[in-house]
Order: C-alpha cells, then structure tokens, then sequence
C-alpha cells in the first residue's frame, strides 16, 4: 500500500514537472530566445535552466528571475507558485496556523504515517514536524513536500473544510481526486478522460 501511494504521489509530481517543461519550451519558443539568453539574462548558470527544460522544478528565486526575462508571471512557468503564495499569504492570523496544523495532523492519521515516518519521507528533521503540527509555517520547500507526499494542492493545507471534503472519499477516491486536479486543463476533455480511466483501472487492478 505504501508503494501505491508513492507511485501516486510520483505521478502527481511528474505531470507537475511535465507542465513546466512544456511551459518554458513555448515562452522560449514565443519569445524567440534561447537556453543560453535566458540563462545570461536571469544570471542562471545554462546547466540549470537546460535541466528545467528536463523537468526539473525552478526554485522561487530563478522562477522570479525567469519570469522577469520571459515578460510573463511565474505562475506561466510553474502552475503551483501561486498555491505556494495563497498558502504564505494564509498564515497571518492564528487562525490559519490552527487550520494548517489541524489539517496535517488529519493527513497523518489518513495516511497512517507517524512523525518519524513523515521525518523520512520529507528527509526533514523531528524538530520541524512537530513545529508544523503546533501551526509553525514551513518554507516555501517544505510546503510543496508536504502537498505532494498528501497528493493535495499547498493551498489545501489551510483549507477549512479540507477534511470535510477527504471524509467523503475513501483514501484510493481521494488520490484520484487530487492527482485529476494536477492534470493540465489545456489538455482536450477526451484526453483528460483518457488519463482519469486509466488512473481508475489501475485503481481496480489494486483491489483485484
């Protein structure tokens, strides 16, 4: 089951990582600029902007500079930036911090994990997972861990009624659930249909 559930949350992250591929290919495209203008530009060694064309994902300081290159807003290179400024934004008030902590400790009983399993899983440290569990706001990093080890976007995570919605689903349910919420919506909606049946045949082979 553990296995299952990281293939899931792999997956989650791969579309992620596809989308920022194909995203910076066409600015480059549209923009009539190459690997090596965009890296002199934003002060990016090539190597590291060849590799986000290989799908790695941009750290907030070059997706900022990348975007300032590119004319564009940087949630036009990574989708997920702005979940990441809707959480930052989130934690102002005390509220907010009880709401995060609630949530995490939801998805650790779903999940069934532990804090020491969920200290492995994230290669984070005992003293950070239970600074989050009492509201403490991680970095920006260890935000998208969090979002993608629960296959949730970062902005559920300070979503009140984000336990309301996941006692709805059964834990498989809610896998599918959110990693349809990863698949891009550019895509036609027969090729959206496509990805979400295969991902509930999968799910049926697991109950086989």
């Amino acid at each position: 089951m553990e296995n299952i559930e990281r293939n899931r949350s792999t997956q989650a992250i791969l579309i992620r990582r596809n989308k920022i591929k194909e995203n910076l290919r066409e600015l480059l495209h549209s923009r009539k600029m190459t690997i090596t203008e965009l890296g002199k530009q934003a002060h990016i060694p090539y190597s590291t902007v060849y590799n986000y064309l290989k799908g790695n994902i941009p750290k907030k300081d070059n997706l900022l500079a990348m975007a300032k290159v590119l004319k564009c807003e940087p949630d036009d290179i990574d989708p997920s930036y702005l979940q990441v400024v809707k959480v930052t934004k989130g934690f102002s008030t005390v509220e907010d911090a009880k709401v995060f902590s609630n949530n995490l400790e939801m998805l650790m009983a779903r999940k069934g994990v532990s804090n020491t399993q969920l200290t492995q899983a994230l290669d984070v440290s005992p003293t950070a997972i239970g600074a989050w569990l009492r509201g403490v706001q991680p970095t920006n990093v260890n935000l998208f861990k969090l979002a993608e080890y629960f296959n949730v976007q970062p902005d559920d995570l300070i979503k009140p009624d984000l336990a309301d919605r996941f006692r709805e689903l059964s834990p498989s349910d809610g896998a599918v659930y959110n990693i349809g919420r990863h698949i891009p919506k550019d895509l036609p909606p027969s090729d959206q249909e496509k990805i979400i049946a295969f991902i509930e045949f999968i799910k049926s082979q697991n109950k086989a």
